[in-house]
Order: structure tokens, then C-alpha cells, then sequence
């Protein structure tokens, strides 16, 4: 993990949209590193095994495995990371399950900037919480 920022893994079977978030990472937030782009769920769980990000930027539809059966997943497994949702889509029924599985937002694509930095704030805040007091 890096010192007081965040290490994030984004998953999305669409590789336009996953680079593209990257892009926008990258560009308008040093503070978060992300260590992976991942197109399918068994290398996006590969990948949070292996790096243990604190973050994982989630895709919904998805072969084979949508992204709420992967939260479903990795809450089961005890894999303890935040997640922010991104989705082309906006059903309500995704809403609720995401967030019944501890998602910490829900952006729908094509994502904005803004949403993308108030997200990665209520994040850091997140992380600010579980650090251990002195």
C-alpha cells in the first residue's frame, strides 16, 4: 500500500472504458495508484490476491460473472477493499444490491470528473477511519 494514498484495481471486460478511467486517475489523482487493469473476473480476483489493493473500481455487466456476484464474492471471502461501482447502467436493483454489499459509490459511465473525485474522497475518509489510533 502506498503511504497514505490509495492502490486501486479496476475491472471492466470493456477495455475503452477501463483505460479510460485509468486515464482520468492518473491525470486528476496522484494520490491513488492503480496497480491493475483487469477484463475478467478470475484475473480481477487473481489480482486483488496477489496486490491487495485498498480499492477496486467495479464493472456490473460482465461475462460469465456480473460485478455484483464478484462483490458478492469477495464480501464471502473476507477480502476487506473498498468499491466503487461504474456501470453503464443505472438499475435500481443494482443500486440496492451494491450498496447492501458495502459499496462505497455507484458512478454510471461514462464517468465524471467530479463524481470521480467526490467518490475518491468519501474513499480516503474510509481508509482514514480503519487506520489504527495511536
Amino acid at each position: 500500500m502506498i503511504m497514505n494514498g490509495i492502490t486501486a484495481i479496476i475491472l471492466d471486460d470493456e477495455i475503452k472504458p477501463a483505460e479510460a478511467l485509468k486515464s482520468k486517475i492518473e491525470k486528476f489523482h496522484p494520490e491513488v495508484k492503480v496497480l491493475a487493469l483487469c477484463h475478467t473476473v478470475s484475473e480481477g480476483l487473481e489480482k486483488i490476491v496477489l496486490l491487495k489493493p485498498n480499492l477496486l473500481f467495479l464493472d456490473i455487466e460482465m461475462p460469465h460473472k456480473n460485478g455484483i456476484e464478484f462483490l458478492e464474492l469477495i464480501r464471502n471471502a473476507d477480502i476487506q477493499l473498498a468499491v466503487i461501482i461504474t456501470s453503464a447502467h443505472s438499475k435500481a436493483e443494482y443500486f440496492r444490491k451494491a450498496f447492501h454489499l458495502a459499496a462505497v459509490d455507484y458512478l454510471v459511465k461514462p464517468v465524471l470528473q467530479e463524481e470521480l473525485k467526490e467518490s475518491i474522497a468519501k474513499v480516503q475518509q474510509l481508509l482514514k477511519e480503519k487506520e489504527p489510533k495511536n
